[in-house]
């Protein structure tokens, strides 16, 4: 054998004396566990979370199916950690409830929400069914109040936006309420109807047709009711075909609901944010998106990860446009002097948020 054949990674035989794939490997695992400590600062870890053990048992368990036994979700692993960390989120804020009934007052500020969300409405439990019928207007604010306090308490559980000034969240808020308050309307809709559905479900157990017109029950001239009805009318319409069917077609899934929730809220574009709180905001949406990603390549194959990745994003722009819409029809009804609340008010039409 010539000295130049001689390696020192092997022995005089030729055989290698530590194989390089299984250190590779070794080397991978320990550094996508420690970019994953280092790169997430998006969201609370268990040592972080100020939430009870009770309500870490009950959330671990939420991943399995009360029905089957089998889990909604997969074992997180790697960056999907993450993921599994929102689905935790999720869980806890859907589940929060007063643990003494709240007086709700007339009229409260936007900071008063930030600190006691359950003054805008008690937390009621979420009953996405259509058991209590049909929904008119008076159902439809109080729907959105819920949704509100819903958001409140989403950015008071999310780092870092829960670390955040209470400025700095009611901008946040207010840059994502329509948004917020559809994506979590129409995964539930989806989720809870079949799959051609003309339903829209709102968490108080009422719900909106397609074909079925809102009650109105303000007094309003009779031109005034017809614009609003009609109004009405193309946001049902358009938040079914825009929203709740590309869902439908794409098979929309928990993860990648909290995934995109997370996404619109951890908006560094809001404003009145600090700089500082601007770049936070960014790298914990990056580390989701990443997250997001990932689970989907883990499962996928690449043409067909990037196309899902692609189409979620376009849900996000979807939500976009309705939320616009919603603002719009939430403009007449202002315009028409019909009773909105002024936490309600002030998230949709205050610029100084």
């Amino acid at each position: 054998m010539e000295p130049d054949a001689i390696r020192p990674d092997r022995d005089k035989t030729g055989r290698q004396k530590n194989p390089r794939r299984g250190g590779s490997e070794n080397s991978t695992t320990k550094m996508s566990s420690n970019s994953l400590s280092g790169e997430l600062p998006c969201v609370t870890s268990e040592k972080d979370s100020a939430v009870s053990d009770d309500v870490r048992t009950c959330t671990r368990s939420f991943c399995m199916n009360s029905t089957s036994g089998h889990p909604k979700c997969p074992v997180p692993v790697g960056d999907e950690s993450v993921l599994a960390t929102l689905c935790e989120i999720e869980h806890i804020c859907n589940q929060l409830r007063d643990a003494h009934p709240v007086i709700t007052k007339a009229s409260i500020t936007l900071f008063d929400a930030v600190l006691r969300p359950s003054l805008i409405v008690s937390r009621s439990p979420l009953i996405f069914d259509g058991s209590l019928g049909l929904a008119g207007c008076k159902e439809y604010f109080e729907n959105l109040r819920r949704l509100i306090v819903l958001l409140f308490d989403y950015a008071n559980t999310l780092k870092p936006i829960a670390d955040l000034t209470p400025s700095e969240k009611i901008s946040i808020i207010h840059n994502c309420v329509s948004q917020f308050a559809l994506l979590v309307v129409a995964y539930h809709t989806v989720r809870n109807t079949e799959v051609v559905s003309s339903t829209i479900l709102l968490p108080s157990g009422h719900y909106f047709h397609r074909e079925k017109p809102v009650i109105i029950i303000e007094q309003c001239e009779d031109k005034q009711i017809i614009l609003l009805e009609s109004r009405i009318e193309i946001v049902k319409k358009n938040i079914l075909d825009v929203v709740l069917s590309p869902m439908r077609r794409l098979g929309f899934t928990e993860i990648e609901m909290v995934a995109l929730k997370a996404i619109i809220a951890l908006d560094p574009s809001a404003a009145n944010l600090t700089p500082h709180s601007a770049s936070l905001l960014a790298v914990a949406r990056g580390s989701v998106q990443n997250a997001l990603y990932a689970h989907l390549s883990s499962r996928l194959s690449p043409a067909e990860a990037t196309s899902r990745f692609g189409n979620l994003l376009l849900l996000i722009a979807g939500l976009s446009k309705m939320g616009a819409a919603l603002c719009g029809m939430m403009q007449l009804c202002r315009d028409l002097s019909m009773n909105i609340d002024p936490v309600v008010d002030g998230l949709f039409f205050n610029d100084s948020c």
